[in-house]
């Protein structure tokens, strides 16, 4: 599963949604703001991409 290639945008995707996810970020939603206090950490962007390329096979 590691090995599957990853396109860029899919990737950027991934990193945007779990930025969305952090109240701290610009972008991120007012109810992630209102109630998040702790998002996505970089370990879950890089689950995210695994278990996508895993639902791809």
């Amino acid at each position: 599963v590691r090995m599957v290639p990853i396109a860029e945008p899919v990737a950027r995707y991934a990193v945007q949604l779990v930025r969305a996810t952090r109240y701290s970020d610009a972008n991120a939603p007012d109810f992630v703001k209102k109630y998040v206090n702790f998002g996505a950490s970089v370990r879950g962007a890089q689950f995210l991409v695994l278990a996508a390329k895993a639902r791809a096979l």
